[in-house]
């Protein structure tokens, strides 16, 4: 199932391997590889390898890592990064019942994914974590929002 999106999207894997399939074609991809995703280009990324792995879904994304985490028992860590409350559904019964460790931050002034909103979301399953003076993009706060992600995985 190919997905694509009409704003642009960037992929980084910290660890282990996948496999990315763009536009038809497979690339294999690595810890530290990076990909960057240009808008309505239709992609998917597969995981490879038997070993655990961790996730990190930013805003739309945060929705998929979250259903991923609940039910793949592969995953042992989660990080959701700006999830978008109120308008994408996230299981958080279902992933609380999984047991992944998993940290929610956003930034103290993100208009669409603001702490108070995270907080009644969660309704006290998982702790929020709020960046100062960083907005949904994280230009400001992106070196400790790097910092709280890579101590969380």
């Amino acid at each position: 199932m190919y997905h694509g999106e009409d704003a642009q999207e960037d992929f980084l894997v910290l660890s282990g391997e996948c496999t990315l399939i763009v536009e038809d074609e497979e690339r294999h991809l690595k810890a530290w590889d990076f990909f960057h995703c240009s808008p309505g280009t239709h992609h998917i990324i597969v995981g490879a390898g038997e070993g655990p792995c961790a996730l990190v879904g930013y805003s739309f994304g945060a929705a998929v890592a979250c259903a991923v985490a609940a039910v793949q028992p592969r995953v042992e860590r989660l990080a959701l990064v700006a999830p978008l409350v109120g308008m994408m559904e996230l299981d958080w019964d279902a992933l609380a019942k999984s047991g992944v460790p998993t940290l929610v931050v956003c930034g103290e002034l993100d208009p669409h994914a603001s702490p108070a909103a995270l907080r009644q979301a969660v309704a006290g399953r998982f702790a929020v974590q709020g960046i100062a003076g960083a907005g949904h993009g994280f230009q400001r706060g992106l070196p400790e929002l790097a910092r709280r992600v890579t101590a969380a995985l």
